[in-house]
């Protein structure tokens, strides 16, 4: 009589066991990583989106204080308002 074939997942060693509990292992792993990762991107987007909004304000005094006639004031406020925006980015 011919011997039946055992189906491939009955077939269970110690070994391969292991290699499951492994295996779910590694998954959990790289399922806490992307969410980290995530996590920082969602967090790099919301820190890139307030210093345009900065960059935005500093931009609209700066043309603001283009516009002021007191010559010397004109100067020292730019560089002011240049040395911040240097210090935002």
């Amino acid at each position: 009589m011919a011997e039946q074939p055992i189906p491939i997942g009955s077939r269970r060693s110690p070994d391969s066991t292991d290699l499951h509990v492994e295996l779910a292992q590694r998954d959990q792993e790289i399922l806490r990583l992307r969410d980290l990762l995530m996590t920082r991107d969602q967090e790099l987007g919301e820190l890139k989106g307030r210093i345009a909004m900065i960059d935005q304000a500093s931009r609209s005094l700066g043309d603001a204080v283009a516009r002021i006639p007191i010559p010397g004031a004109t100067r020292v406020l730019q560089a002011l308002i240049r040395f911040v925006q240097r210090a935002t980015t």
